[in-house]
């Protein structure tokens, strides 16, 4: 599934919503939500803009966590692992005219 997260890389995020998940959405109208652990490093998850305006410069998969990593200095990593999440998914991709990825 790293391949279709690769899809983001380049992309900038035109829109943030953080309450108990978290969604961006991309210039070209993909999403991403995360509804596990996440952390951001480099900026507080709290400040209004963040990541808003950021390209996605790369992305890492593992199986048991992926890291995205901004030009602003910030990558977001989320915890993939059983424990990472509380609902029936963790993490879930949309990308315009594609099918729809989610990790559970």
């Amino acid at each position: 599934m790293d391949s279709q997260l690769q899809h983001l890389v380049g992309r900038e995020v035109v829109s943030v919503l953080c309450d108990d998940s978290l969604h961006l959405t991309f210039d070209d109208g993909s999403n991403l939500s995360v509804f596990g652990s996440r952390t951001w490093s480099g900026r507080n998850e709290g400040e209004a803009s963040w990541p808003l305006g950021s390209r996605c410069l790369e992305v890492a998969a593992s199986p048991s966590v992926v890291t995205l990593r901004f030009d602003d200095s910030t990558t977001l990593t989320v915890d993939l692992r059983d424990t990472g999440f509380s609902g029936p998914e963790t993490m879930v991709l949309h990308i315009p005219n594609r099918p729809i990825v989610v990790w559970n």
